[in-house]
């Protein structure tokens, strides 16, 4: 192990003064730099936030993923190259530790980059989150779904309700005596089979019972229950001082402790003396918060004088994200909508969303109820000109999303996913400088590393369809090249740092841990082994006898 470490010190000395190192650090600090005047021409702040994550993130792990190739294949080529390898040789060192010790300098050089460009990146996204926002909207679209890191839960499947329905569409059919023709049409599509025109005409009546459930015609309703929900975040508590009063619109001004203030959402929830309102602005020390007329005119509210101190709570929040269809353009543009929590405590609240437009409800998370699960109902509303049409929102289109973690614990995983990639890519440049000179070990591990970066659309390109009939030999053969490559090589796209971050989503600790242990300890193992073994059987020079 001493050995190893000393040689990982040298390689890492000796990489800091490669000028490879120094172009990684100019180029980063250059998008850093130009990334502020790019994005400025995004309208929202949320936009300029989102763009700059997005690119500043992905431009470190790009540039590090070339930097990390460079340097890990022309340290071991190198040294064969310039006769380096016999000084080495005429050592107490193993040709295993030497690999090792190499692999090991390139990656701590690769922590020390990283954790540089992660600390800038925070630093700067942090400096760009105090900017002005557009609106209110803008500022709780900042706040609750970039800098923070949310889990998303899908809607409880409904399977039970939907093999009921069908089961009564084919009691229908039967009775109405419809049942064998409809078969028949089913299993004529199917060259006369009529095993699969059955489960081809049970697959259609499934989709058209789906449709149905997923969509409202005016004045109808949909409904969905989420379950497995646990909220991280806790409630927070303080005093406040009222300071204004428009009992007219249900508006209150409350000047608060700015740590207090700093936990609202613009658009969340807030009890002040236990009467639920809503927080419409947020400054520094103070808020205004909305109540309707009814919610006003109770005596814990409608009792208060400018001056006089209340109790002010704010509530962990879950939002649900949903995007809805219309089957006819409403003339406004806007689909009018009343949502409702229906168990205690009952909550309502009137939307109205553009469609085809993903729309976020914030909601308290005092509405999840003890076991975790929350039910939600949605009615379609006639719009102010009684315009009505009948509205979908499918069941891929909704979801439910709560706080887990912070943002800056999210960063950090997002880092280490990072760390893990480059990891495997130091060894896959350790494997190629191992019996390759530098300009072919690089070629190689620069057509590797597509691969990884687009595993997803290669795995669809090279699909064999159902059957395997009429498949071309090179479509057979890149199907089953690809399933090889695609066990030894991996996958950068099945957790994106970037995306996540951007869309504030969590990365959770047993995805770091799959990525670090598939990653690191199976793949990167089994390439600097492979790496092992071929430097040991390698001969480093010949002896000549004159």
């Amino acid at each position: 192990m001493t050995s190893i470490w000393a040689v990982a010190r040298e390689t890492f000395a000796q990489c800091l003064r490669m000028k490879v190192a120094g172009l990684f650090v100019i180029a980063l600090v250059a998008t850093l730099v130009a990334l502020p005047f790019l994005v400025r021409d995004e309208a929202t702040l949320a936009g300029r936030t989102q763009t700059f994550l997005s690119y500043s993130t992905s431009s470190a792990a790009a540039l590090l993923s070339v930097v990390t190739i460079f340097m890990a294949v022309s340290l071991i080529s190198g040294d064969i190259r310039e006769k380096y390898i016999f000084t080495l040789a005429t050592k107490p060192l193993g040709r295993w530790q030497y690999i090792l010790g190499r692999w090991l300098g390139v990656v701590l050089l690769d922590a020390l980059l990283l954790a540089g460009a992660g600390v800038g990146i925070y630093a700067a996204v942090m400096a760009l989150r105090q900017g002005r926002a557009l609106n209110p909207t803008d500022r709780r679209v900042v706040e609750t779904e970039i800098f923070t890191a949310r889990r998303s839960i899908a809607p409880d499947r409904v399977d039970d309700v939907l093999d009921k329905a069908v089961a009564q569409r084919v009691e229908r059919l039967r009775q109405q005596g419809r049942y064998e023709d409809t078969l028949d049409s089913f299993a004529a599509r199917m060259d006369g089979n009529r095993e699969e025109g059955y489960i081809a005409m049970l697959s259609q009546l499934r989709t058209e019972e789906l449709s149905r459930l997923e969509s409202a015609a005016p004045g109808g309703s949909l409904s969905w229950r989420f379950s497995g929900i646990d909220v991280a975040a806790q409630a927070a508590r303080a005093e406040g001082t009222l300071s204004g009063i428009d009992r007219a619109s249900g508006l209150l001004r409350i000047e608060v402790d700015p740590a207090l203030a700093g936990k609202l959402v613009h658009g969340g929830p807030v009890r002040v003396n236990e009467i639920d309102g809503r927080a419409i602005a947020v400054r520094q020390d103070r808020f205004d918060v909305q109540f309707s007329q009814e919610a006003i005119s109770r005596g814990a509210v409608a009792d208060l004088a400018v001056g006089d101190t209340v109790a002010v709570g704010v509530d962990p929040t879950v939002q649900v994200t949903y995007k809805a269809t219309a089957a006819e353009a409403p003339p406004d543009e806007l689909l009018y909508s009343m949502w409702i929590v229906p168990t205690p405590p009952f909550y309502q609240e009137m939307r109205s969303d553009p469609p085809k437009i993903p729309a976020t409800l914030t909601l308290s998370a005092r509405l999840v109820g003890d076991d975790g699960r929350i039910g939600i109902r949605y009615f379609n509303l006639p719009g102010p000109s009684g315009y009505r049409t009948t509205v979908t929102i499918r069941h891929q289109d909704i979801a439910m999303l709560y706080r887990t973690a912070s943002f800056g614990g999210n960063f950090v995983r997002a880092m280490l996913i990072i760390q893990a990639q480059l990891m495997f890519l130091a060894a896959l440049g350790t494997l190629a400088g191992s019996f390759l000179s530098f300009s072919v070990g690089s070629l190689v591990c620069f057509v590797v590393l597509p691969f990884s970066l687009a595993r997803g659309f290669l795995s669809q390109a090279v699909a064999l369809p159902r059957g395997g009939e009429g498949v071309d030999p090179f479509t057979f053969a890149g199907h089953y090249v690809f399933k090889l490559m695609a066990v030894l090589l991996p996958d950068f796209t099945s957790v994106s740092p970037a995306d996540a971050l951007v869309g504030g989503m969590n990365i959770a600790w047993d995805v770091l841990t799959s990525q670090v242990g598939i990653n690191v300890v199976v793949r990167c193992g089994l390439a600097l082994a492979l790496a092992c073994v071929i430097f040991h059987k390698r001969e480093l020079a010949r002896v000549q006898v004159q």
